[in-house]
């Protein structure tokens, strides 16, 4: 019994060291099954490297894509060009007509020699002089016709009154008479016939009888003129003034007659400089306005050129792009149907781009699993040696606890922890024997008590 004794002290370390036991055996067992999954999960990875999409480079695609992008929306700049372009030619069309150009010369209108400013200002200076004189001498003839309207209105209203002779008419009347006399004295000296003559000249009736009323009428005006003097003054000075008036229309009429010519020669001169231009050149004072609208013109013209330049540049510069992408897309994909226009092509490059990103991240996906894999594997592996360490430096300490415990090999903790057991209670019935002798002693010293006070009654009582 002392010697199971022995065994009961280091009890709680064997009970703690089986316990250790069951958790390095669940650690050994966790390792082992962290390994085998790993192990599967290795196996898996490595089965789906087949399946898995091949590895494309898109590096090119993506600066292929960047680039097409640079601009924007080419193509709508491309369309708002042809638009500017479009609208600039019908403006340029326009200006041209207006001008009355030739359609012929849309492409040479730098080269025509359109008359210069200071040209223009020298025929202007010039015809608004001629105009200045036109209007001073127009001006100058109204006010003469005028006057001698009223001239006339003052000589018709003397010649009304009384008929107030004049110079003219005595003298006209001497002539009368003298032709005549002269008639007269042919008649009688020479025996000429003059009745037609005569006749012509005085009127019906007979030479003899008509002569001195012909000298009747030159003695009456020479006597009226003397009469009327004053009138007559008046009349020859309105009539000297009428002369003088005419003379002056007449030189009125040519000036215009000079001015005329003058105009007719600027008008070729100006139609000499505008020959290279226009068969049918503009007004002079319309000259300046018609180069103002023509420098309009060349700035449009530019702006087409310009325009239609920015539009082929553009034009070549999205070919360009969409023949890079479609290089770029065949040789990551060389099954993919070309698409139409730069926005179009750039749209499946993206998808194209999207498409390689996913593969590759789930390539990358695939090895990040794999490497974590390769390292779940070691790590398990190294867990079992270091359980399996565990458990040999555990084993070397239960050795050591339990031997002797039971006869033969040493038990396992669980044989262990029965034979303590067993122990136990072997020796907790001897401790029960040994309490039930003790007490069995002490009703037999009880008993023995007993009877000695017995005997020491009955003794008491024989007395």
């Amino acid at each position: 019994a002392e010697t199971l004794r022995l065994y009961l002290g280091p009890r709680a370390r064997i009970q703690k060291l089986a316990s250790e036991r069951e958790r390095l055996d669940e650690r050994l067992e966790t390792a082992r099954r962290r390994h085998r999954d790993a192990q599967e999960q290795a196996g898996a990875l490595a089965r789906e490297v087949s399946s898995l999409p091949p590895a494309r480079d898109p590096e090119k695609l993506v600066a292929a894509i960047e680039e097409a992008r640079r601009r924007g929306d080419a193509e709508a700049g491309r369309e708002k060009l042809a638009q500017a372009a479009k609208r600039d030619a019908a403006q340029r069309d326009a200006a041209i007509e207006k001008l009355q150009l030739p359609a012929a010369v849309i492409d040479k209108l730098e080269e025509l020699r359109v008359p210069t400013v200071a040209a223009i200002t020298r025929f202007e200076r010039e015809a608004q002089g001629l105009d200045d004189e036109a209007r001073a001498a127009k001006s100058e003839r109204q006010r003469l016709t005028k006057t001698t309207r009223e001239l006339d209105a003052n000589i018709e209203a003397l010649r009304t009154k009384k008929a107030v002779p004049t110079e003219e008419d005595l003298a006209e009347a001497r002539a009368r008479r003298d032709d005549a006399f002269g008639l007269l004295r042919d008649q009688w000296e020479k025996g000429r016939d003059v009745a037609a003559e005569a006749l012509e000249l005085l009127g019906q009736g007979k030479l003899i009888d008509l002569y001195p009323g012909a000298v009747t009428a030159a003695d009456a005006v020479a006597d009226r003129l003397r009469s009327e003097a004053d009138r007559v003054a008046e009349l020859a000075q309105d009539l000297e003034e009428r002369e003088r008036l005419a003379k002056e229309l007449e030189e009125a009429d040519a000036g215009a007659r000079r001015r005329g010519k003058a105009v007719g020669e600027l008008d070729a001169a100006w139609r000499d400089a505008w020959k290279p231009v226009l068969a049918a050149p503009p007004q002079i004072h319309d000259g300046r306005v018609w180069c103002e609208d023509f420098v309009r013109l060349l700035e449009r013209s530019e702006a087409v050129v310009e325009a239609r330049q920015q539009y082929d540049g553009l034009d070549g510069w999205i070919e360009e792009q969409v023949k890079s992408l479609r290089v770029a897309t065949t040789a990551l994909e060389p099954t993919a149907h070309p698409a139409c226009g730069l926005s179009m092509t750039v749209a499946a490059a993206e998808r194209l781009r999207q498409r390689i990103e996913k593969e590759e991240r789930v390539r990358a996906e695939h090895a990040r699993k794999t490497l974590e894999t390769e390292q779940e594997i070691r790590d398990a592996d190294a867990a079992v040696r270091a359980a399996q360490t565990d458990v040999e430096a555990w084993q070397r300490k239960w050795d050591e606890a339990v031997r002797g415990l039971v006869h033969g090999d040493v038990p396992p903790p669980d044989d262990a922890l029965v034979a303590l057991d067993g122990v136990e209670k072997i020796l907790r019935a001897i401790d029960e024997a040994a309490g039930f002798e003790v007490r069995i002693a002490g009703i037999d010293r009880d008993a023995e008590a007993f009877r000695a006070d017995v005997r020491a009654l009955a003794g008491r009582l024989d007395e």
